[in-house]
């Protein structure tokens, strides 16, 4: 048999292959009329929209499409949400939420009035006994509040004429102390009250070494309560020495710049020791400055670490000051002084110094966490701080 000549099987092999593939052939998909992943629309075809449908009112024209194969609204006519007061709308505040005075429907809601301006502005209505908005509460309705729940001694609640709660009937303020309570109280703080912490508090703190007793103490707990996940800005410094007040100046510039931030706190690194009552004045009078200036804002005091100087000696007395101050005018208080004077049994050391000695004493008959460091200080010691920071942040986030 004669055999085909090698160049034929080639040539019939090359027509094969041509014959099994499509030439491909690449060109714009936006303007070819057919509708493709990432277009609104292409040419004519509108998807089945129109401004009807998008939502808007047809006074001038007709949707159309983009070279860009994107919708072109320009012909249509307003817009609920668009801040254009509209004949067919009761308001326009220019967004698409409810439960602001003007719905997403461009309806006024309920306890609500509005403006005729574009974009409308909208306001509560105080004395209709509907409580909206930004309202505390109307008259005779008090949210579900008490004079407790708002830091209070127990008295009498009202409601003012603006529909803000008047305390003037109420006890003193109460103060929230983080002190050696504190510590045995983290075992009621459960997985609800860390959520709230989490989303609720954008905390700013300033601290050097013994301040960063409290960090340590909260990653040590992260089998518990992920310390990561807190929205914590940590700012190299502290409280300083009598008078020195640049801790404020740093936290005003922080609060200025982060508007977010809703609690701050500054702790001591050996400051209270050689100060004096006019200036730990002067650290509480900022304080109060500062939460005068900033009324969202929760501003945590602290007191300082143990020296060894005993019950008489002059941290135990500048700590008094700011403790009593603390209880008198209701502020949030970290007692750090306080928490490392006493054991989980109930013993008082009062000639402690921030070394912890009893705390070596303890894990010694008892099981206690690990650290990599604890500044200054054993590690039982930054566990108990972290413990009693997480019960503290806690109750701001008022869970």
């Amino acid at each position: 048999m004669r055999k085909n000549p090698w160049w034929m099987l080639c040539v019939f092999s090359l027509f094969v292959i041509a014959a099994c593939d499509d030439p491909v052939v690449t060109k714009d998909p936006c303007g070819d009329g057919f509708l493709d992943p990432g277009e609104q629309c292409d040419g004519d075809d509108l998807n089945g929209e129109s401004c009807e449908s998008l939502g808007y009112y047809i006074v001038t024209g007709q949707l159309a499409c983009s070279a860009t194969c994107q919708f072109d609204t320009s012909a249509c006519g307003h817009r609920c949400g668009d801040g254009l007061l509209d004949v067919q709308e009761d308001c326009d505040d220019g967004n698409d939420y409810d439960d602001d005075g003007c719905s997403t429907r461009c309806r006024v809601e309920e306890g609500w009035t509005c403006t005729e301006d574009s974009p409308s502005l909208c306001e509560e209505i105080c004395g209709d006994q509907m409580i909206v908005g930004d309202e505390e509460c109307e008259y005779g309705l008090l949210n579900g509040a008490t004079c407790e729940s708002l830091g209070f001694s127990p008295g009498e609640l009202d409601c003012t004429r603006g529909c803000t709660y008047n305390t003037a009937g109420c006890g003193d303020p109460v103060a929230l102390v983080a002190d050696h309570e504190a510590v045995a109280a983290f075992d009621g703080v459960d997985q609800a009250d860390y959520a709230a912490v989490v989303e609720r508090l954008n905390i700013y703190y300033g601290h050097t070494s013994h301040g960063g007793q409290l960090v340590t103490g909260l990653r040590m707990l992260d089998p518990l309560f992920d310390s990561g996940a807190l929205r914590l800005t940590e700012e190299y410094g502290d409280l300083g020495h009598e008078g020195d007040l640049t801790w404020a100046g740093l936290t005003e510039a922080h609060l200025d710049g982060h508007p977010g931030t809703n609690v701050v706190i500054w702790s001591w690194c050996g400051g209270v020791s050689d100060n004096t009552p006019v200036g730990i004045q002067a650290y509480l009078d900022e304080m109060e400055r500062l939460e005068g200036q900033y009324p969202d804002v929760t501003f945590v005091y602290m007191t300082g670490h143990l020296d060894g100087s005993g019950e008489d000696g002059q941290l135990r007395t500048n700590n008094r000051q700011i403790r009593d101050f603390c209880v008198a005018y209701g502020k949030v208080l970290f007692d750090f002084e306080d928490i490392e004077s006493w054991d989980p049994a109930g013993n008082y050391y009062p000639d402690e110094t921030d070394a912890c000695g009893w705390c070596a004493n303890w894990c010694g008959e008892n099981t206690c966490g690990t650290c990599e460091d604890c500044a200054h200080s054993h590690c039982f010691n930054c566990e108990i701080k972290g413990r009693a920071f997480w019960w503290l942040l806690s109750r701001i986030a008022g869970s």
